[in-house]
């Protein structure tokens, strides 16, 4: 507990130290986060899955549901059959078929009715047979149908709950973004106040921040930058009132500060305090 207490001594002397020099003019942060674009693309997004699955419900769902209500009282159909019928599996899992009942009737008539199936297995070449109500016949629907009614009801919910699933994370991420975006527009041309966080995670996209007794913030950090580390092994970084910790980069390329201002503030925090009135070249 004392060597933690020395060190954190010792880093609020060092952040005292960079306070002293740092401007006090409104500064421009150069973060590398998207623009509302980014946030205004997430909710497309999630608007195009949400209307795709849609119709894709519409698709599948009705028919599913009126099978399973034939189950009971299907039976074959006098003078039907198919037409125009395929069945293709994806990734040797997922098997789709579409095709075309048709029951002839009294002159000459003829009843029609398509279909589209979707179920977990293989397509494989097999006879189907056209059955169901007489008194409905245009509810018309196949054995094949029938039997894996319950395998595509399972289909249709899991991809549903799937596609749920990422309307949800598009959503969220559309609100964390604009989140981030608001803070970003409070700390811009703001005078800014130098204090240290923890750095918990840094890799090649982003880095994670958090401020003392505050919350973790994602930003993101491309490239080959690596962050302005004070004694202690906190990292440098600025905020604003109502502004989130924005950490700095060991080059201080983050900020619109000029050479002067990027050697003062080095300067400082290795404990050599510079006139701040005096201009490097």
């Amino acid at each position: 507990m004392a060597a933690q207490s020395v060190s954190d001594g010792a880093v609020s002397k060092e952040i005292d130290r960079i306070r002293a020099v740092f401007p006090t003019r409104p500064l421009r942060l150069k973060p590398e986060e998207s623009g509302p674009g980014k946030a205004i693309l997430f909710l497309l997004f999630a608007t195009l899955a949400g209307v795709l699955l849609g119709g894709w419900m519409w698709t599948f769902v009705p028919d599913i549901i009126s099978d399973h209500q034939l189950a009971e009282k299907a039976q074959p159909l006098e003078n039907a059959g198919v037409r125009d019928g395929h069945c293709r599996t994806s990734q040797a899992i997922l098997t789709t078929c579409d095709m075309t009942l048709y029951q002839s009737t009294k002159n000459n008539g003829r009843i029609e009715r398509k279909i589209s199936l979707m179920f977990i297995g293989s397509s494989k070449t097999r006879s189907v047979m056209v059955v169901g109500d007489p008194a409905h016949p245009e509810m018309m629907t196949t054995d094949l149908a029938i039997d894996a009614v319950k395998n595509r009801a399972i289909t249709v919910m899991g991809i549903i709950g799937l596609v749920v699933v990422v309307i949800f994370y598009m959503i969220n991420q559309f609100i964390r973004l604009l989140a981030k975006l608001k803070k970003l527009k409070a700390m811009s041309n703001q005078v800014l106040t130098p204090i240290d966080v923890d750095l918990y995670i840094k890799n090649k996209i982003k880095w994670i921040v958090e401020e003392r007794g505050g919350s973790p913030v994602t930003w993101v950090v491309t490239g080959k930058r690596e962050p302005f580390f004070l004694s202690n092994g906190r990292v440098l970084a600025v905020t604003a009132p109502n502004g989130a910790p924005f950490p700095l980069d060991a080059a201080l390329t983050r900020l619109d500060l000029t050479d002067a201002e990027r050697t003062r503030v080095k300067q400082a925090s290795k404990g050599v305090v510079m006139d701040v009135s005096t201009e490097v070249a």
